[in-house]
């Protein structure tokens, strides 16, 4: 579910004292932010601050706010589009879509893999379903330097890894192993048969964080590439590459934590993560029960979303454990946006559910 988000806004004494130090909201009101909720089995969940200091932490009074290059419009998208198409395998004969519009689709005919791109955007988007082919996967021929390198030149052959924080950023890479219909995660070299790449960025050392903190918004699964290319060389990718211009001057006032911290407590803030002890990194996501969260840690990054946007803002993120009184536990995340709300417009359009 696609959640629009107003945050509070400052309250008391903070409110109203001049501030020797105050923010430059240079791009005026902000757009509301839209998270993307990770459905719960669960009515009501109870939170406990379980820092190391059992403290909530010291966060700036003020943040700073960044602008997004704008996507630039150009008479070639389609044909690139077309050209990036055929690097992943994809034929014109797989085309699904005509020319005219702003979303391009293929379904290919030999793997059954479904390929979208925005022409307007280069938000792309690859599905291949792997069942049933582990035999097109040998192992023990990934390392997570082969697997970062195959993934990093496959996007820059998209034109999907031009921002500098990406190639400055940090990579995540998962292995798994086909185990009958379902590929589980491995860390024996041997067995490994497949890879999931994540890629990163901060700004300033403050994280970026997509709609999933655990999901890179560029992400691709990669398996040995041998020879001739091969429509499951790269059977999944996502690619949301939006560029962040340099530095800016524009500060806004954030929300106070012990206030977002009770709107915590009252049940809204956004679960935008949760992952049960015995998930495999290459898993669908399938709602569980959680009825108590342990948060640990708690800080600022910014949001990076899927849809076009103007400003990169920042957003409170807490980090812990689940349990659930069914026996499940976990690893849970929850946002809550950071900048004071009198700063961001309310007139946004009305949220969409998935």
């Amino acid at each position: 579910m696609i959640l629009l988000v107003i945050p509070v806004t400052k309250k008391g004494l903070n409110a109203i004292i001049p501030e020797k130090d105050p923010p430059n909201p240079i791009f005026g009101q902000l757009d509301a932010l839209e998270f993307i909720e990770k459905p719960i089995l669960s009515q009501e969940v109870s939170y406990t601050l379980n820092t190391k200091d059992a403290r909530l932490p010291a966060i700036p009074a003020k943040f700073t706010v960044y602008q997004y290059n704008r996507p630039t419009f150009s008479y070639e998208a389609g044909k690139n589009a077309q050209k990036h198409a055929a690097l992943l395998g994809f034929t014109d004969a797989d085309l699904m879509t005509d020319l005219k519009g702003n979303v391009y689709k293929w379904k290919s005919v030999v793997s059954g893999g479904l390929l979208e791109i925005n022409k307007d955007t280069k938000a792309l988007t690859l599905d291949t379903s792997l069942e049933g082919r582990s035999a097109l996967f040998p192992a023990g021929k990934l390392t997570e330097d082969s697997a970062i390198n195959s993934a990093k030149t496959m996007l820059t052959s998209l034109n999907r890894f031009n921002d500098m924080l990406y190639q400055n950023g940090t990579q995540q890479v998962q292995f798994g192993k086909f185990t009958g219909s379902k590929i589980v995660g491995t860390t024996v070299v041997k067995e490994v048969q497949i890879a999931r790449v994540d890629f990163f960025r901060t700004v300033n050392k403050v994280p970026i964080l997509g709609p999933d903190p655990k999901v890179g918004n560029l992400h691709v699964w990669v398996k040995a590439v041998e020879g001739q290319t091969s429509l499951y060389d790269y059977p999944r990718m996502e690619a949301h590459e939006w560029e962040v211009e340099g530095p800016s001057n524009a500060t806004y006032p954030l929300v106070p934590i012990t206030q977002v911290w009770n709107e915590i407590v009252k049940g809204k803030g956004i679960i935008v993560n949760v992952t049960p002890r015995d998930a495999s990194p290459f898993d669908e996501f399938v709602p569980v029960r959680v009825d108590r969260v342990f948060v640990n840690n708690i800080y600022i990054a910014y949001y990076d979303n899927h849809k076009v946007q103007r400003y990169l803002q920042p957003i409170y993120v807490f980090d812990g454990n689940y349990t659930s009184s069914v026996g499940g536990a976990g690893s849970i995340t929850l946002y809550y946006p950071a900048v004071d709300g009198q700063y961001v417009k309310t007139n946004a359009p009305a949220s969409e559910s998935k």
